[in-house]
């Protein structure tokens, strides 16, 4: 079923889904920059970065550093409107949501933003709490900011003192000492005129005593005008101090306290996430809830994976495909899965962590293990354990429900093996000096190297029941005489490239072969 596309949900549904995913501040600052196209540059991330790199482990890095880019909002608008109209190359896989889109325009999404960029609110000047009128007011403004370098004490003294505001000002710029003497209050701080102010405004001050100490102004000033201008005595020549000279070299130079703040840095913010879509609805590999149900395949292959999320509590009711990453370890982290699970080209060197049974076919082709222990007990499809460093086949299912393949490995002998083969069983390119332990009958084809010696040979006719045919196999490919073999080798490739979903497997290969051998 084809999915929806991200554009058919709300603006609202796509603002709930960004404040859920990284909280109200980060929601708020995507959307008055990007819009509701935030929540369409955030799905697209992921094959953008895909799209413009040229490795699966180059991809990764890419979207990690285009997912810190866009969380603090510095994607550049060009670069995000090329992520969602991108959108339309975009090839299918399982977990495709983006199918062809219209063309998004930096208008469209100029707009989309200014609906969620706050707009200031118009501020209702106060109505004033004084007597004082505009021009009193700009008079007495104007003086403070010229003595004291600010007016925000302004509003306070009108309000204070009413009509006689701009004479406590001027007293307080030109006699601060004699009006803290007088009135007996002192400034917190510096005794500046400043300070001064400051607390004519905060401290109770006897009105009766500052009108009276205003009154006497006048008085004051003529009393300092008469004795500024008065002849001054000459102060007694001090002696001459010898000159001092500072040398450079001498002085030491100050020691700054930057008070540097540590922040972190970019490179150590990694936020994961795996976006896919069920139902019409958007969730997140990483932040699923418990017991969530996947009602298809999950399809995670090639995507340069080093770890997988904790999916212990979810099920998939599909296949689970995770071949072509660079997992090293599946333990306790794996899914419920009702289908197959093909865990094929990684660096797995250990299989714990596997459920005791696997409902379907199981791959673990093509990694570094060297022991089978900790995988399955029982696959109720196919076992493919090839292209390992095996040397022995102990831990691995004791049952097995169609073909049992072990092909390419170090394997000395097939001690390990299930009695019984219910398909074809592969056991070419080893190191086979014996058979012990060889399945006791094989319902399907017997795969062997044609270098085996001839005891081996005898003991693979007389031991082991083959319903099937029995091929002995040089340098791991089918013999040049069997051309219908070479046929459908050649056949199953071709399907390979054109069928992502259904992994190349011998199971299917040799399917094709008696096919080929019923014409």
């Amino acid at each position: 079923m084809a999915a929806n596309r991200s554009d058919e949900l709300s603006n609202e549904q796509k603002k709930a889904l960004l404040e859920q995913t990284f909280g109200k501040e980060t929601a708020t600052t995507l959307l008055t920059k990007y819009g509701t196209y935030a929540y369409d540059i955030w799905m697209g991330l992921g094959q953008y970065a895909s799209k413009n790199s040229y490795a699966p482990f180059m991809a990764q890095n890419k979207r990690s550093e285009l997912t810190e880019k866009f969380v603090s909002g510095n994607i550049p608008v060009d670069m995000a409107l090329d992520i969602i109209n991108s959108a339309a190359d975009r090839d299918p896989f399982a977990f495709s949501i983006y199918p062809k889109k219209s063309i998004v325009t930096r208008e469209a999404m100029a707009a989309s933003a200014a609906q969620y960029t706050p707009k200031p609110a118009e501020k209702t000047p106060p109505a004033p709490a004084h007597s004082l009128s505009e021009a009193e007011m700009t008079k007495l403004s104007n003086f403070l900011t010229r003595t004291v370098g600010s007016s925000d004490m302004a509003e306070a003294l009108a309000v204070k003192f009413g009509d006689k505001a701009y004479a406590v000002a001027l007293s307080a710029v030109m006699e601060p000492g004699t009006m803290t003497g007088e009135l007996k209050f002192k400034p917190e701080g510096k005794f500046t005129s400043k300070n001064v102010i400051n607390a004519l405004v905060s401290k109770d001050i006897n009105m009766d005593e500052m009108s009276s100490f205003l009154d006497g102004y006048a008085e004051r000033k003529s009393a300092r005008d008469a004795a500024a201008k008065a002849p001054k005595e000459e102060p007694a020549a001090a002696p001459e101090e010898p000159r001092r000279v500072v040398k450079i070299a001498d002085i030491e130079p100050p020691k700054l306290d930057l008070g540097v703040v540590a922040r972190p840095s970019p490179e150590n913010i990694t936020i994961k996430s795996l976006p896919f879509m069920q139902d019409g609805k958007h969730y997140d590999l990483y932040r699923l809830p418990e017991n969530f149900v996947i009602k298809g395949d999950l399809d995670l292959s090639n995507r340069g994976l080093t770890e997988l999320p904790d999916l212990s509590k979810v099920k998939v009711k599909g296949n689970l495909l995770l071949s072509g990453n660079e997992l090293t370890s599946i333990d306790g982290v794996l899914p419920e899965v009702g289908g197959n699970i093909d865990l094929r080209n990684n660096k797995l060197t250990s299989l714990k962590g596997m459920p005791e049974v696997v409902k379907g076919n199981f791959s673990c082709e093509g990694n570094l293990l060297t022991t089978l222990e900790g995988g399955p007990r029982e696959v109720k499809g196919a076992f493919d354990c090839r292209g390992n460093r095996l040397t022995t086949l102990e831990g691995g299912p004791e049952k097995v429900g169609k073909a049992y393949i072990c092909s390419d490995n170090a394997l000395t002998s097939l001690k390990g093996a299930p009695n019984k083969i219910n398909g074809t069983f592969a056991c070419d390119n080893n190191k086979l000096d014996s058979l012990e332990g060889a399945p006791q009958s094989v319902a399907g084809d017997f795969m062997a190297d044609n270098t085996m010696s001839e005891e081996l040979k005898r003991d693979l006719k007389n031991t082991v029941k083959i319903s099937g045919s029995q091929h002995l196999i040089a340098s791991n490919k089918p013999t040049q005489e069997d051309e219908r073999f070479d046929r459908a080798f050649a056949r199953r490739s071709a399907n390979e490239r054109d069928d992502v979903l259904k992994p190349f497997n011998i199971i299917d290969m040799m399917n094709d072969i008696h096919s080929y051998r019923g014409k």
